[in-house]
């Protein structure tokens, strides 16, 4: 069978960094609104639902602008690559670095900028590492970073006191006030771009902070990603029209748009993905109008049960209690998870068909987590539906009990009356007896 044109669950990878072959499409118009935010904007914020795809377009999307207009993508999730003891701030810095370093460019830093690092604590800490630096690629093309912290809610509920440090260090960045004329070699030039991304059930975190610290200037700049379209789906559907009967086709198309929306009729990037990607896997390459019919209408849940079906129950119970907190994903240390699942579950989840988790650097530790938050959700409901099912088995038992004791007390009461009844009738009858004679 050939391969799936389409990913499935998870996000689409940087294509520079990346031999995916999966083919990114659907979202030209919001990638060219992004990219006209970045280039006229120090720093945005881009949010939406969880499943909509920010990652991905991002990385498939956006990313590849960039480059043709001299900029480099830096992606950071600060819950991840930044080492243990580390700012948030000197993490940035290094994952500059390194970005610089892979595309053979150079920096050009003042002689002095490495005492920066004994002040890295300074709220204008990266004002002066910009207006200091000059980044350069390898043909000696002046280039400029774009500082992409992804998934930004993460270190906002962990580790608010840092992130909001940090949030005060970028809003330096966009003060005008701030006066280069008393540092020689400074430059008041913008050589950098800072985008935001966050889960839209959690943009009330970033508000709260943001108000907390007064930082309204990062308040504006903010690009809210909207679910696709019935087009920007058919797209999508369309990139597999070769596994489809022509004849087909359209009505083909229209019954996965309609899988794929939700309650509210958004259409999840992710669903529609796994949803293809299932059909195909399912129809052995050949998708037929049958095939969709008889399809699930929860392919996440079909696609977590049905990977599930290929482990142990131990393995599943670590998952459900170790990989997910409040309908999101938690990383792990990898060591522990292998210490509780066995080689062959291990693999089957981290690669495959049934590739439900990842490998993460997390500083300087190997550590796994779930591939995505909405896999996350569907085992967090999962679990609540399994929790009310448990406690409403037991309540039928326990009241099944009660009604066994009721029936047993109302067989004894009933006996008692009886054999009071037959008591009392003899004994009436005894004294009528004695009374004739």
């Amino acid at each position: 069978m050939q391969k799936s044109p389409w990913l499935g669950i998870g996000s689409y990878a940087d294509p520079e960094k990346s031999k995916s072959s999966y083919k990114f499409c659907g979202r030209t118009t919001a990638a060219n609104a992004i990219f006209a935010m970045v280039d006229n904007n120090l720093v945005i914020t881009i949010y939406g639902r969880t499943g909509v795809g920010k990652t991905s377009i991002l990385n498939a999307g956006v990313f590849p602008i960039l480059r043709t207009h001299k900029y480099i993508p830096v992606s950071i999730r600060l819950s991840i690559d930044t080492i243990q003891g580390s700012s948030y701030s000197e993490c940035i810095v290094k994952r500059i670095t390194e970005e610089i370093n892979n595309i053979n460019g150079r920096i050009d830093s003042l002689s002095d900028i490495e005492k920066l690092f004994t002040s890295i604590n300074n709220p204008d800490f990266l004002w002066h590492y910009f207006s200091s630096t000059t980044f350069y690629n390898e043909e000696g093309e002046e280039v400029y970073p774009v500082i992409v912290l992804d998934q930004f809610e993460e270190t906002l509920l962990t580790n608010n006191e840092q992130t909001s440090f940090l949030l005060k260090q970028i809003n330096s960045l966009t003060d005008d006030s701030m006066d280069v004329s008393n540092f020689t070699g400074y430059t008041d030039s913008t050589n950098f771009r800072f985008i935001l991304t966050i889960r839209e059930d959690d943009l009330f975190v970033l508000e709260d902070t943001l108000e907390k610290h007064n930082l309204p200037e990062l308040k504006q700049n903010r690009y809210r990603l909207a679910s696709l379209t019935d087009e920007e789906a058919s797209e999508i559907i369309h990139l597999g029209k070769e596994f489809i009967k022509p004849e087909e086709l359209d009505e083909i198309t229209s019954r996965i748009v309609a899988l794929s929306k939700d309650e509210f009729k958004n259409i999840s990037t992710n669903i529609l993905s796994l949803l293809c990607n299932q059909l195909f896997i399912h129809s052995n390459g050949q998708i037929t109008l049958q095939t969709v019919k008889v399809f699930s209408e929860n392919p996440l849940d079909s696609f977590y049960n049905d990977c599930m079906e290929h482990v142990s129950q131990e393995t599943r119970d670590f998952i459900e209690s170790e990989l997910v907190e409040e309908r999101r994903r938690r990383i792990v240390r990898k060591s522990d998870f292998l210490s509780h699942v066995n080689p062959t579950d291990a693999q089957t989840l981290l690669s495959g068909e049934y590739r439900i988790l990842q490998d993460v650097i997390s500083g300087n530790t190997e550590c796994v987590e779930l591939i995505h938050d909405s896999i996350a959700r569907t085992i967090y409901l999962q679990k609540d539906i399994s929790k009310f099912k448990l406690k409403t088995k037991k309540l039928l038992r326990s009241n099944k009990r009660r009604k066994f004791s009721l029936y047993i007390l109302a067989f004894i009461l009933l006996s008692a009356t009886v054999f009071g009844v037959i008591l009392w009738h003899q004994n009436r009858t005894l004294s009528q007896s004695i009374g004739k004679q």
